[in-house]
């Protein structure tokens, strides 16, 4: 039995190098790159989300439908808000998806709590975000996507703003904000000893749209700075961690971390986010190195949560 479970975890891991070592090319793993404009932010999103719009499983009412393990069907709002964030990037060239775009924004408004939450309730005994749970980074997608439909004239701001600030009020409260040593993180799930990067970034561009729209940078800037105290621990030299728990990011997040890092740079105007950037980009010369890293810390924590598969968005 040791001996079969030794084998299995060998192949597990091996399975996983060279996956990541080739790439992946699939709908969920596209690279979202910052835009190279970012006058034009307020329109659209922060990172490229236009190959987003192109959703090749099933639709629902004009939805995407996820089936979490292939076989539970889920409307899961990462998914959905991705969605209508590629499609806002279309929308600026071809207005004939309009109904579609309002259409999500509709279904997203109608599904949010009465406390501002989106709620995921699919059942499982694995998924960090199911049987009823929140996250953050749902929450800053939620607030960028509703605030971009009021920008681009799809929605009415007088009918969808307190939506929006409900949506804050929770992404901010103790139930998706974790502290370390005083510096307050945007939880992608509530797991504070996890604390996802670019989860909480998410979290964070969000807080930066709606404070931008109250002419407020305050609560940003105070986010902002734990981040920067915080990303130390996020470091592995020229690579990054996924989490605070230490698990090695797979090249497809690592380099979302670089683009984030980037729209970071841009909008506070601190360096420190281009040194990050600029250092973890060297990285990616050296990335079959870390990727066999990450594929050894596999092998070896197989029965740990693989949030990196969990999460697909």
């Amino acid at each position: 039995m040791a001996l079969a479970m030794i084998i299995k975890n060998l192949k597990y891991g091996i399975y996983r190098f060279l996956e990541d070592a080739m790439g992946k090319g699939d709908y969920w793993h596209v690279r979202l790159k910052s835009i190279e404009d970012m006058s034009k932010s307020t329109h659209i999103y922060f990172l490229d989300m236009t190959l987003k719009s192109y959703y090749p499983g099933e639709m629902e009412n004009g939805i995407p439908v996820f089936y979490y393990n292939g076989n539970v069907k889920v409307l899961f709002y990462t998914t959905v808000i991705n969605y209508g964030l590629g499609l806002l990037n279309r929308y600026q060239s071809d207005n004939s998806i309009k109904d579609e775009i309002i259409n999500i924004a509709n279904w997203l408004i109608k599904s949010q709590q009465e406390d501002g939450s989106w709620r995921y309730d699919f059942i499982s005994d694995s998924h960090p975000l199911s049987n009823g749970k929140a996250s953050g980074m749902t929450q800053g997608l939620a607030i960028s996507f509703l605030l971009r439909c009021i920008h681009c004239g799809l929605l009415e701001k007088s009918s969808v703003f307190t939506n929006v600030q409900n949506a804050v009020k929770f992404m901010l409260s103790d139930r998706i904000v974790s502290e370390h040593d005083g510096n307050k993180l945007i939880e992608e799930y509530y797991v504070p000893s996890t604390s996802v990067l670019n989860g909480s970034i998410f979290g964070l561009f969000g807080l930066y749209d709606y404070c931008v729209e109250i002419n407020d940078l305050k609560l940003f800037d105070e986010y902002v700075e734990s981040l920067v105290n915080l990303l130390p621990k996020y470091n592995l030299g020229w690579w990054s961690y996924y989490d605070l728990s230490g698990s090695i990011s797979s090249r497809f997040y690592h380099q979302l971390h670089i683009d984030m890092m980037d729209v970071l740079g841009h909008l506070t105007g601190h360096l420190i986010f281009k040194k990050y950037a600029d250092a973890w980009r060297v990285g990616l010369k050296f990335s079959l190195i870390f990727i066999l890293m990450k594929s050894m810390q596999k092998l070896w924590n197989i029965k740990k949560i693989d949030r990196n598969e969990t999460n697909k968005e």
